[in-house]
């Protein structure tokens, strides 16, 4: 389950002393010295080896610092010396040409106990939702994508053979994490801009889902930013036959009032009369004949879900949301 924290003031100061302390522990000596409008650089290695560091301080607040220009020899290698000396497996050889061609994922890049890139979650007993497929609506925010896909393959009755990343556009980063991963990766040309892209982004996401899997009753819809709580899937198996009732629009793994101060049961259910979206699930009888047919052109700048929120659309149907949100917001 993920509750929703309380919006913190202190956040950007929270932040900026983390920063610091990264800075510090990667051979910085200037790093607790750079204030406002500050000029500093830096050339340092992945563990710790400081190049060269220089750092010219504002001489007031509405002056930037002297320009700052650092001069450092770093010493190459060779391609043979800087690869790691993993086993040759088929998720090595992912692991290889994802950290020869991208850069700042330290953790799954690392030689000595790199992060893990396949994942063997426990099966749900009895589960109608390992043959759902899952659309994961991304764009260009590779770092959220990755942070994403590691808790959706990590829980429970995860199966991957159906997770599908749709991009809008083609951004090379994005999709070398969903090949990272082993998993289906589609690129579409933008349609529209602003809220119309991204509307547009959905109505082909959802399209080529159903597409790709033409027996498939049902489809989980999940974007880039989010992380999935361990129950994520066991939520909608429990929860799918309540999809078959006629006054029910869809399910919903997110609770706009799911905060910390008011949620506490992880059984307990509502229905609400609205569309949270987010972390939810739909049936392809209502995508292909209500929805599909009516989808908001490209010219019309409406963000899509408060389309699907607008009266004659959802005909007075509910959605069912938990107590306790089972997914969550990466960046809040």
């Amino acid at each position: 389950m993920i509750r929703r924290p309380p919006r913190s003031t202190l956040f950007p100061y929270t932040t900026l002393f983390r920063s610091r302390d990264l800075l510090k522990r990667l051979g910085s000596v200037k790093a607790g010295m750079i204030g406002w409008r500050d000029m500093w650089a830096m050339v340092t290695q992945k563990g710790g080896k400081l190049f060269g560091e220089d750092y010219s301080k504002s001489p007031e607040f509405n002056t930037w610092g002297a320009p700052v220009i650092l001069r450092a020899d770093v010493t190459l290698v060779t391609v043979e010396e800087s690869e790691c000396n993993w086993p040759e497996t088929v998720q090595n050889r992912r692991r290889r040409s994802f950290c020869s061609r991208i850069e700042g994922y330290g953790s799954v890049c690392r030689c000595h106990d790199p992060a893990p890139i396949v994942f063997n979650p426990e099966p749900i007993v009895n589960s109608v939702v390992s043959d759902v497929p899952i659309a994961i609506i991304a764009s260009n925010r590779p770092h959220y994508l990755y942070r994403m896909l590691q808790s959706l393959l990590s829980t429970q009755g995860a199966n991957a053979d159906m997770v599908t990343v749709f991009i809008d556009g083609y951004f090379d980063e994005p999709l070398e994490v969903t090949k990272l991963f082993g998993l289906r990766g589609i690129q579409h040309t933008p349609i529209g801009q602003k809220n119309a892209r991204i509307s547009q982004h959905y109505k082909a996401s959802l399209t080529a889902t159903f597409n790709l899997f033409p027996d498939a009753k049902y489809a989980i819809v999940i974007e880039e930013d989010l992380d999935v709580s361990v129950d994520f899937l066991s939520f909608f198996n429990q929860t799918l036959s309540l999809l078959e009732e006629d006054d029910i629009y869809c399910i919903s793994s997110w609770n706009d009032q799911g905060y910390e101060h008011t949620s506490e049961d992880p059984s307990l259910l509502y229905r609400v009369e609205t569309m949270p979206g987010l972390g939810w699930i739909l049936k392809r009888s209502l995508y292909k004949r209500e929805l599909e047919p009516r989808w908001p052109t490209p010219e019309k700048m409406w963000d899509w879900d408060m389309w699907m929120r607008l009266p004659d659309v959802r005909q007075n149907r509910e959605c069912i949301v938990p107590d306790v949100s089972q997914i969550g917001r990466a960046h809040v």
